[in-house]
């Protein structure tokens, strides 16, 4: 604090054009802290004007002053911050809204892709299993072991790629929202039998024990019986295709109620399908139930859907999602880990309510119609 009570006295002073009468001045440091932010100059026309017991009052005015001129450079700072991060924000909005309809765009050409392949191999696919059809009845054919074998070769190829068409269709389906389905009385565990008799040879092969147990106590639930069974035949083939040989699959069952989607608790059942495979990493158990998505390098894949880690179109368990959600179900995996030397299995969890909606329709992602 610098007092000067008659500045014409001072051979330091250089007068101010501005203020040419100033006789007294007082110069106040206006600080915050250790900051000096300024200097408040009060000037006077009178000698002495400013007394040495009013100097504390003019500081507390200093203070203030000061206070004031820190919160609006705080203002002006956050001010600016929150400018650059709302135009950042913006950019980035943009960005990932430009990034998801990308990723739309080519969701749908996906989609439209698999629609018009499936279509357009239906017919020469039918016309080559109606010929191979054919030729097995025929009894020159048949006669000759060298014929038959290609006979039913072209058989089983036209078989895998009939499977490989209509998982296409029900992708398909479900990506477009028109997967019908037709709901009635279901015995899951009696279902579940039937499912599980496709797969006796494969089973001889690999030497996997499949047990499916009674299931006693488990209700009928109103599902679409054909629906179902593509769910549950996706997920014997993939708990198969990753079990070792000599490995054990299980399925059970039991009554159990579920929470739908809407917050509503009913009564439901949950279907477990368990195996000793390899099991599933932590970082793919979500990723495993998108279309298309394999494990590993997709050309160094077996063939065969039920031969050891073999090939596939990476499409059962999108299948299998779908299905369950449009029955306003859940389905979850748990597994420790993907061990190929310690094999930890994996458990497949589907729940599922025993009555569908009161007013008939499926979950509303999809339509149900007849």
């Amino acid at each position: 604090t610098l007092v000067v009570p008659d500045v014409r006295k001072d051979p330091r002073y250089i007068p101010d054009e501005k203020a040419p009468h100033t006789c007294c001045e007082l110069l106040l440091p206006l600080k915050m802290g250790d900051r000096v932010l300024g200097v408040l100059d009060l000037q006077s026309e009178r000698p002495g004007r400013y007394a040495p017991d009013e100097i504390p009052a003019f500081q507390l005015l200093a203070d203030q002053i000061a206070v004031a001129l820190e919160n609006a450079r705080l203002y002006a700072q956050v001010k600016a911050f929150n400018q650059e991060l709302e135009q950042k924000v913006a950019e980035r909005t943009q960005s990932l809204q430009e990034a998801y309809a990308q990723l739309e765009r080519l969701d749908k050409t996906k989609t439209d892709f698999i629609t018009i392949a499936s279509h357009e191999m239906l017919t020469p696919l039918t016309i080559v299993n109606f010929n191979s059809q054919m030729f097995l009845e025929d009894e020159e054919i048949r006669a000759n072991s060298y014929y038959l074998k290609w006979a039913e070769g072209i058989q089983r190829g036209t078989a895998r790629m009939q499977a490989v068409v209509d998982s296409m269709l029900d992708v398909a389906k479900i990506d477009s929202q028109s997967l019908e389905l037709y709901p009635a009385p279901l015995d899951l565990p009696f279902l579940l039998r039937q499912v599980s008799k496709r797969f006796q040879e494969s089973l001889q092969e690999r030497q996997i024990k499949l047990v499916v147990s009674p299931m006693v106590g488990v209700p009928e639930i109103e599902a679409d019986a054909e629906a179902m069974q593509k769910v549950f035949y996706h997920l014997l083939v993939n708990a198969i295709k990753y079990t070792p040989d000599g490995g054990e699959i299980r399925v059970d069952g039991r009554p159990l109620p579920m929470q739908l989607a809407d917050g509503r608790t009913v009564d439901g059942v949950e279907i477990v399908v368990a195996d000793t495979g390899i099991g599933i990493a932590p970082e793919i158990q979500d990723l495993i139930f998108e279309k298309f998505f394999q494990t590993g390098e997709v050309m160094l894949h077996s063939s065969g859907k039920t031969a050891f880690k073999g090939g596939g179109s990476g499409l059962g368990l999108a299948i299998v999602r779908g299905i369950v959600e449009a029955h306003h179900g859940r389905i979850r995996v748990e597994s420790t880990g993907h061990d190929e030397d310690l094999c930890p299995g994996s458990r497949f969890y589907i729940n599922l309510p025993l009555k569908q909606p009161a007013d008939g329709s499926f979950n509303n992602t999809f339509t149900a119609s007849r």
